[in-house]
């Protein structure tokens, strides 16, 4: 190698003054390559997600204002916040927030928090409840499929028996009609304070489930909100759906669900909340109102759907919006 090496260098030893430019154009190109790749690829370096002071740990108190959170150091701090979390966080959640110092107050920037929150292991879940009841409760008319396809989904791919309305349980459509579930949840145990969330003279879900026979309350409340606008595509609560035209308007009107299952003494045993269905959608010139009965006429999307939320509680892994 060192040979063949010294004889090119002597096959061109006379060719020296010819020679010199030719070797100094690689290193001039490459030269130039760099200086116009290297601002390039810093332009295109992604900037921060988020700007302020991140912080990973474990919720513990969820209120209409604020949240409170542990870090991985052990230490909690509380942030205030411009949306109410209460029906998207849980006591026991990990989250990832981005928050803004301000004296003795923080304000939430960002939070990153998962859709569906496991307060007991899905094994032990699966193993407990072979029963369950159902409460429903709609903001939004037109959700009486979608409380069958629940039903229909959780006998299918639980196993589990749904129990009939008992004519004995004075039981209301929903638990509790003026208090949020999240609001009666102890955020040093993450216990349901029954008593408190249902009041005096209200029923329980021990009581129902002790009517009905059953080992769980599965609670399905179909939630009116208002969805972000992008161009002509819809987005909140971890759900994208095109509208078909673009609209003046920044949010159109949609619908979110959220379960909860409450097991022995009221503990909350899993939930999730994801978006359901845009209730505005384009008939092709203009944008018009859709009913939710209407949007639940797809079969194959309400059960793409509904693995999105009770898969997780059949495989005991979180599914995502994402094939």
């Amino acid at each position: 190698m060192e040979q063949g090496t010294g004889n090119r260098e002597q096959g061109t030893g006379n060719r020296e003054g010819s020679r010199r430019p030719y070797s100094l154009f690689p290193a001039l190109v490459f030269a130039a390559l760099v200086c116009l790749l290297v601002p390039v690829a810093w332009a295109k370096k992604p900037a921060p997600r988020h700007a302020g002071v991140e912080i990973h740990g474990v919720v513990t108190k969820v209120r209409a204002a604020y949240v409170t959170i542990r870090g991985d150091d052990g230490k909690e701090i509380t942030l205030d916040t411009q949306e109410d979390f209460r029906q998207k966080v849980g006591v026991g959640s990990l989250v990832t927030a981005w928050y803004r110092p301000g004296g003795d107050e923080y304000d939430l920037e960002w939070l990153d928090y998962p859709w569906e929150n496991f307060f007991v292991a899905s094994d032990e879940i699966r193993n407990r409840v072979k029963k369950v009841a159902i409460l429903t409760s709609a903001q939004v008319p037109g959700a009486g499929d979608l409380f069958e396809a629940v039903a229909k989904y959780v006998q299918s791919h639980l196993g589990w028996n749904v129990a009939p309305p008992s004519p004995k349980a004075d039981v209301p459509s929903r638990l509790g009609e003026t208090n949020s579930t999240l609001d009666a949840i102890d955020p040093s145990t993450g216990e349901f304070d029954m008593s408190r969330y249902l009041g005096a003279g209200g029923s329980s879900v021990p009581k129902l489930m002790a009517e009905t026979r059953s080992q769980a309350v599965l609670e399905v409340d179909v939630l009116a909100v208002q969805a972000k606008l992008k161009g002509k595509v819809a987005a909140w609560d971890g759900i994208e759906e095109p509208v078909g035209a673009a609209a003046k308007a920044s949010e159109v009107p949609a619908a979110t669900v959220a379960l909860k299952l409450w097991g022995d003494h009221g503990k909350l045993l899993w939930s999730n909340s994801r978006g359901l269905a845009v209730l505005t959608v384009s008939d092709g010139r203009k944008l018009r109102d859709r009913s939710l009965r209407e949007a639940l006429e797809n079969p194959a999307g309400i059960e793409k759907w509904l693995d999105m939320m009770l898969g997780g509680l059949a495989s005991g892994q979180p599914q995502t919006t994402h094939d």
